[in-house]
């Protein structure tokens, strides 16, 4: 399971320090540095799927880009 689908499932504060280490990896590898908390719940969710949809594959796509202007194609 993802660590963003464990997030969204914990539904209290004991299952959420459970999830503490991998999700601090997770966390700031994607940035962000704060404290786990359920009730940060909503931010972490937000971040995790900000730097996965979009962060992650950004130097993908520069680089891509990047060679279609070499070859004049863009």
């Amino acid at each position: 399971m993802t660590p963003l689908l464990q997030v969204n499932v914990c539904q209290s504060e004991d299952n959420f320090k459970l999830l503490e280490t991998d999700l601090l990896n997770d966390l700031t590898e994607a940035g962000m540095s704060t404290t786990i908390s359920l009730n940060k719940k909503d931010i972490i969710i937000s971040s995790l799927c900000q730097y996965s949809v979009v962060d992650k594959v950004r130097s993908c796509l520069e680089q891509f880009k990047d060679g279609l202007i070499t070859k004049g194609m863009l």
